[in-house]
């Protein structure tokens, strides 16, 4: 038995009884199990954390937006913020950081942003299936950079609104 996620299109072999998901972003328990496996690794892998970690994060959040709420109007617009950093600009992830935690600072401020049609269930896709798949270090690192790429790309229609945002807590 197969299980899709609702948020990236991956298919995964479905666990029995299901399991947990995120509160408010859109993804399947096994997805959302994934990515803990995705974190444990890099939580793990010292060379891992930093601008990996940050991308990883950034890229799962925008790849599993939710439902429109207030909570997820500013989980998409700061995660996209983080990618537009970390992949347009080549900042570093603590770069990143500061400009999410002054974004949070203004919640009310931070639309919706409709998301794509596709998150990822396209045959060019890269998904957190994609990163777990990765042999060592150095594999990760690239499919995380290629992950985050994928995913700032899709969103393509919202980044005027990302660079503004940003430019606005600078």
């Amino acid at each position: 038995m197969r299980e899709v996620c609702q948020g990236c299109g991956a298919a995964f072999d479905a666990t029995e009884g299901g399991g947990a998901t995120h509160a408010y972003l859109g993804a399947s328990p096994r997805c959302w199990a994934v990515f803990g496996e995705v974190l444990a690794r890099e939580y793990t892998t010292p060379e891992l954390m930093g601008d990996t970690h940050r991308i990883s994060v950034d890229a799962y959040a925008a790849q599993h937006p939710g439902c429109p709420e207030p909570r997820t109007a500013q989980s998409i617009n700061v995660h996209l913020a983080g990618l537009f950093l970390t992949i347009e600009e080549h900042r570093s992830g603590s770069y990143a950081r500061t400009i999410i935690a002054a974004l949070t600072k203004f919640p009310a401020q931070l639309p919706w942003l409709a998301p794509p049609a596709a998150l990822g269930n396209t045959a060019d896709a890269v998904t957190v299936q994609s990163v777990i798949a990765a042999t060592g270090a150095d594999d990760h690192a690239r499919i995380v950079r290629l992950w985050g790429t994928y995913v700032w790309g899709i969103w393509h229609k919202h980044h005027d609104h990302v660079r503004a945002t940003v430019a606005a807590v600078r």
